[in-house]
């Protein structure tokens, strides 16, 4: 090596280094936070799972209850509150509410939605509902049942 010239250290700079790894944290931040976001989003489709199988179950019960006792005796129970559970049975953060009232589909004039009230009509729309998280979310079926 000739006298006078520098010797060049090859390597980072502690401000280099500094910088590498802020950016680094930067973008592992946006990371954990897209995980966090996907992991909270299967949460709640788990949870909507579980409380659209209760409700189909509930559906189950109100069919199984008309076809061994009658129409008559469903909706019934159905007023009486019978289908409708605060928490439900093994699985405690769910509540169901169950309503249904008697419509008739033709009272307006030829269009069949099933919204009208007409008691006797023989057609029920029955609207499960089940809430979990105090009522922060929400799954709900409706169906009808008939007399027939």
């Amino acid at each position: 090596m000739k006298r006078g010239q520098r010797h060049r250290l090859l390597g980072f700079t502690i401000i280099e280094a500094v910088l590498s790894i802020g950016l680094m944290a930067f973008g592992l931040l946006g990371v954990i936070y897209a995980f966090h976001g996907m992991g909270t989003s299967s949460v709640l489709a788990d949870q909507t799972v579980v409380a659209t199988n209760i409700a189909r179950g509930a559906i189950d019960k109100i069919i199984a209850k008309r076809d061994t006792s009658g129409y008559s005796s469903a909706l019934t129970a159905i007023t009486n509150g019978n289908f409708s559970e605060s928490p439900v049975a093994n699985y405690p953060p769910y509540t169901l509410s169950v309503t249904a009232y008697e419509v008739d589909p033709d009272k307006d004039g030829g269009l069949d939605d099933y919204l009208d009230a007409s008691p006797g009509s023989g057609f029920a729309r029955v609207t499960i509902t089940v809430s979990w998280n105090s009522g922060a979310n929400t799954a709900t079926l409706v169906t009808l049942i008939a007399n027939y």
